[in-house]
């Protein structure tokens, strides 16, 4: 129905992060592992946010918290991953860090990605119109009631859904 904007986040990418000496070659991360929140959707990870690029032959590890895989990461812990796969906005944290920034790279950076969606998953009832719910969503940040409830839930905006990004998306998930 409706795309979110985050707030102060121009685009949604996610990044492969790893130590320095990883190798930058796509194609030799094959079997290695990869801390996420996505571990629950592997054919979205493997198809739309890498493209195939690492082959489908990962292990995606899941964590809660990916600020601490990333130190875990660049401070070689034992059980650390080979990789976190994080969103953009949250590298910029640690990219200009002096401790960590030096010990890791990124070696992969994704197309922009579709935004968080309104969706509407079951039929409605029919006095429920989604163009009128749609209207009251980006209607929003008009006023100022509606820009503190955007605030609380960290959005800037919903906007329409850009419907060729989805579909670019959607093109990978189905492997065309």
């Amino acid at each position: 129905m409706l795309e979110t904007k985050r707030e102060k986040v121009p685009a949604e990418r996610l990044l492969l992060v790893a130590r320095k000496s990883a190798p930058d070659n796509l194609g030799e991360w094959g079997g290695k592992s990869i801390a996420t929140r996505w571990q629950r959707k592997e054919r979205y990870v493997v198809a739309v946010a890498l493209q195939g690029k690492l082959g489908t032959e990962i292990r995606l590890q899941s964590t809660a918290n990916v600020e601490n895989s990333v130190f875990d990461l660049a401070d070689g812990s034992a059980g650390a991953p080979d990789a976190v796969l994080l969103e953009e906005t949250a590298w910029k944290l640690f990219e200009t860090d002096e401790e960590i920034a030096p010990k890791l790279k990124v070696i992969y950076r994704s197309e922009e990605l579709p935004r968080n969606l309104v969706v509407v998953f079951r039929p409605q009832p029919p006095a429920w119109d989604t163009g009128k719910v749609a209207d009251v969503l980006k209607a929003y940040e008009a006023d100022e009631a509606g820009r503190a409830v955007l605030g609380s839930i960290w959005v800037e905006e919903f906007r329409s859904v850009d419907e060729q990004r989805l579909g670019q998306a959607r093109k990978l998930f189905a492997g065309e």
